[in-house]
C-alpha cells in the first residue's frame, strides 16, 4: 500500500498529518514521560542539592560527619556483636580480658568518635561565626572610611588595618582592597577638596516617551588629601622589610588614582600584582626611594607624570616585571638616580617625554633587561649622566624617536652588556654621547630610521670604537617598508 501512495515533489505524503496532530505521537510521548519522568525529577533534586552544598560549607562538613558516624557506629556494632556472641577471633581465657571489658572499650571508642564528630561540627560552626563577624567589621570600617568627618575616616583606616593584621591572606586582601578603592575615588588633586554641590545631568533616552535625569551627589571632604596620605602611609608601613605584619605579596590596585603625595620609601614589592596603571601624579612629592622590586608585577602603564616630584632614588629592580608602557612625562621631575637595574625586566616601551625632567643619573645597569623600545622624546630633558652599563645588562632604545629635547649621556660608561639604538629615529633634539666612555660590551646604532640630528659621539667619522656597531660611521639610514 505504502508503495502506491502519491508523493509530492519533496517526497512527502500529502495526506500525512504533522506529528503534533497525530494521536500516536502523543501516546508515545506520554509513555516516555512515565518511563523517564522519575529520573528527571531525581536529577533535578540532585542538582538542587549540589547547589545548596556549594553555598553551605557547614552543611557539607555536617553531612561528612554524619556519614562517618554512621560508618563507625556500624563497624563498632558488628564488633560488639562478635564479642557478645562469642565470635571474637582472639581467645578470651580466664586470664584474658573479659567480655565486659571489651564492651566497655568499644563503647569508649564510640564516645571518642562522637566527640570528634561534635568537635568537627563545632569548629565549622565557629568558622562560620568568625566569617560573619569579619564581614560585619569590614562593613562598619568601610562605612567609617566613607564618612564626611575626617576623624571618623581616620578611625575607619585604623580599623581596616587592625582587621587586616588579625586575619589570613584572603581576608587581609579584602581590607587592603577597600583602602585602595578609596584612593581610586574621584579627587581633584593638589589638596583641593572634592566637590560639594549636587551635579544634575539630563540625558534624553530614545524610547520616545520621556527624558531621564541622572543625579550625581558629591560630598565635601575637607581633609581628603590628609586621609589619602594616611592610607598610603598605612600601606607603605606594611611593605617594609621589618614590618611585623607584612602586606608584601598582596595585590595593590591604584589604577587611575590621582596621587599628589605619598611615601613608599623602602617598600618591598616581592609578589602579587601592584597597579598604578593610568594613575596621575599631579603634584606634591611621591617617593619610592630605596624601594625593592624583587618579584611579582608592578604596572605603571599609561600613568601620567604631570607635576611635582616623583623619585625612585636608590631603588633596586632585581626580579619580577615592572612596566612603564605608554607613560607620559609632561611636567615636574622624575628621578631614577642611583637606581640599580640588576635583574628582572623594566619596560618604558612607547613612553612619551614631552617636558619636565627625567633623570637616570648614576644609575647602574648591571643585569636584567631595560627597554625603551618605541619611546618618543619630544621635549624636556632625559638624562643618563654618569650611568653605568656593565656586566649582563641589556638596554634597548630600539626604534625610539628623538625629535626634541635633550638626552645627555655625560660621563656615562659603557663597559659591558648590550645597549641598542637599532632602528632609532634621530630627527631633532640633542642626544649627547660626546663625553661617554665606550670600553666594553656592545653598543648598536645600526639602521637608524632617520639621521637628521645625529647623536654627538666622541669619535670621528669612519672610526668608532671596536665595541660600537656599525663598523663604519655614520651608519646607513634604513627606512622600513610600509
Amino acid at each position: 500500500m505504502g508503495d502506491h501512495m502519491g508523493k509530492d515533489s519533496e517526497g512527502r505524503v500529502p495526506d500525512a498529518k504533522p506529528d503534533h496532530e497525530n494521536p500516536a505521537f502523543w501516546r508515545r510521548w506520554v509513555r516516555s514521560l512515565k518511563k523517564w519522568g522519575p529520573l528527571l525529577w531525581f536529577h533535578k533534586r540532585l542538582k538542587k542539592l549540589h547547589e545548596q552544598l556549594e553555598q553551605s560549607p557547614l552543611l557539607v562538613a555536617s553531612l561528612w560527619a554524619i556519614t562517618g558516624a554512621l560508618v563507625a557506629f556500624g563497624v563498632l556494632w558488628i564488633l560488639i556483636g562478635f564479642v557478645m556472641h562469642g565470635f571474637w577471633t582472639w581467645g578470651l581465657g580466664p586470664g584474658d580480658t573479659t567480655r565486659a571489658d571489651a564492651v566497655r572499650t568499644v563503647l569508649t571508642m564510640i564516645a571518642g568518635v562522637g566527640g570528634i564528630i561534635y568537635l568537627t561540627i563545632a569548629y565549622r560552626r565557629q568558622r562560620g561565626v568568625e566569617a560573619s563577624d569579619f564581614m560585619n567589621r569590614l562593613e562598619n570600617a568601610a562605612r567609617q572610611l566613607g564618612s564626611s568627618d575626617p576623624m571618623v575616616q581616620y578611625a575607619g583606616i585604623y580599623a581596616l588595618e587592625a582587621l587586616a593584621d588579625e586575619n589570613a591572606t584572603e581576608r587581609k586582601q579584602l581590607c587592603v582592597d577597600v583602602l585602595c578603592a578609596y584612593l581610586r575615588l574621584p579627587y581633584q588633586g593638589n589638596g583641593r577638596p572634592t566637590l560639594l554641590k549636587e551635579v544634575v545631568e539630563k540625558h534624553a533616552w530614545t524610547d520616545g516617551r520621556r527624558n531621564v535625569e541622572e543625579i550625581r551627589t558629591h560630598q565635601l571632604r575637607p581633609a581628603d588629601k590628609e586621609v589619602r596620605l594616611t592610607i598610603i602611609r598605612t600601606i607603605s608601613r606594611h611593605l617594609q622589610d621589618d614590618a611585623s605584619k607584612t602586606w608584601s605579596g598582596l595585590d595593590l590596585d591604584f589604577t587611575g588614582a590621582v596621587i599628589d603625595g605619598g611615601d613608599f620609601s623602602g617598600a618591598v614589592f616581592s609578589g602579587g600584582k601592584v597597579s598604578f596603571s593610568g594613575a596621575k601624579f599631579s603634584g606634591g612629592k611621591v617617593s619610592f626611594s630605596g624601594a625593592k622590586f624583587s618579584g611579582g608585577q608592578v604596572n605603571f602603564d599609561g600613568a601620567e607624570f604631570l607635576g611635582g616630584k616623583v623619585t625612585f632614588f636608590g631603588a633596586q629592580f632585581s626580579d619580577g616585571e615592572v612596566t612603564f608602557f605608554g607613560v607620559r612625562f609632561s611636567g615636574g621631575e622624575v628621578s631614577f638616580s642611583e637606581v640599580q637595574f640588576c635583574g628582572g625586566e623594566v619596560s618604558f616601551g612607547r613612553a612619551k617625554f614631552f617636558g619636565g625632567k627625567v633623570s637616570f643619573g648614576y644609575a647602574e645597569f648591571s643585569g636584567g633587561k631595560v627597554t625603551l623600545n618605541g619611546a618618543e622624546f619630544f621635549g624636556g630633558k632625559v638624562s643618563f649622566g654618569r650611568a653605568r652599563f656593565s656586566e649582563e645588562a641589556e638596554v634597548s632604545f630600539g626604534r625610539a624617536k628623538f625629535s626634541g629635547g635633550e638626552v645627555p649621556f655625560s660621563g656615562a660608561k659603557f663597559i659591558g652588556g648590550e645597549v641598542s639604538f637599532f632602528g632609532a629615529k634621530f630627527s631633532d633634539g640633542d642626544v649627547d654621547l660626546s663625553d661617554a666612555k665606550f670600553s666594553g660590551g656592545h653598543v648598536d646604532f645600526r639602521k637608524p630610521a632617520a639621521w637628521d640630528a645625529p647623536p654627538r659621539v666622541p669619535w670621528d667619522d669612519g672610526q668608532p670604537p671596536v665595541n660600537v656597531l656599525p663598523d663604519q660611521w655614520p651608519p646607513t639610514v634604513w627606512i622600513p617598508k610600509e
